[in-house]
């Protein structure tokens, strides 16, 4: 069996982290590691690489998989995966693309996820159509990729042309078409949530921020399951303390 050791190095150069931010950093990719891999951790411990600050973690996975991981807190971070059997080199990406994201994430939020609320003061909490089917069918073909833009154009297509002809088909998906483009604003502010006016003119944007390791199961058993009520309570506080909205102009 080829037991020869596997190193590979990265330095992820797109996300720049402050000084006095690395200890919480490393302490955001302990956790993440600790919530990903848990008792396969053999241990993780702080220390220094070339005098920066850094974390560095043995997994154990298995009977016979060892990995070392240091991930090291520069101004560009940098990170080196050890694996002592080149047979298990497949967990390198996985563990390569996690920390990459993870430190994406740090740079971007500051190690939180995020969840927000958003509604407009003077209007419904709960948006009109929430639970209609046609309104959700509509978002799905007007806001989905192209494909499914193109799927549609071809139903619609094949239905015309079994019902009118080929050729009066083609005229009339050329019509339907142009009509969309000249209606197309129209579409798309019938599907949004409220209606912006000079009365109604400001949008609440309302960011709830949560430590990773809690934030999936706070999303699938609280926030989703119970949202339009812990919107109502946000709206009902800010009523009570209206100067407590700190307002931007958005162009």
């Amino acid at each position: 069996m080829d037991t020869s050791i596997l190193v590979e190095r990265h330095r992820i150069t797109s996300i720049e982290i402050e000084p006095e931010k690395n200890d919480v950093y490393l302490e955001f990719i302990r956790k993440l590691f600790e919530v990903e891999y848990g008792d396969s951790i053999s241990y993780a411990y702080k220390t220094f690489y070339e005098g920066y600050p850094c974390i560095v973690i043995r997994l154990k996975l298995g009977y016979d998989v060892c990995i070392d991981i240091l991930v090291v807190a520069s101004r560009k971070p940098f990170y080196e995966i050890t694996v002592y059997d080149k047979l298990h080199k497949n967990v390198i990406p996985i563990i390569s693309r996690m920390i990459k994201e993870a430190t994406y994430l740090f740079g971007l939020t500051g190690g939180v996820g995020v969840i927000y609320y958003v509604y407009v003061p003077g209007l419904n909490i709960i948006p009109r159509g929430e639970h209609s089917t046609l309104r959700a069918a509509l978002s799905k073909v007007f806001f989905g990729n192209m494909f499914s833009i193109w799927l549609f154009s071809i139903i619609v297509f094949y239905i015309l042309s079994m019902i009118i002809g080929l050729y009066n088909a083609i005229y009339s998906i050329f019509m339907v078409n142009i009509m969309l483009v000249i209606l197309s604003n129209k579409i798309v502010a019938c599907m949004g949530d409220w209606t912006i006016t000079r009365k109604h003119g400001k949008v609440l944007i309302i960011g709830l921020k949560f430590p990773p390791e809690t934030y999936d199961k706070l999303i699938s058993t609280v926030f989703l399951k119970h949202k339009y009520r812990i919107k109502r309570a946000i709206y009902d506080a800010l009523i009570l303390s209206p100067d407590s909205i700190e307002e931007k102009v958005v162009h």
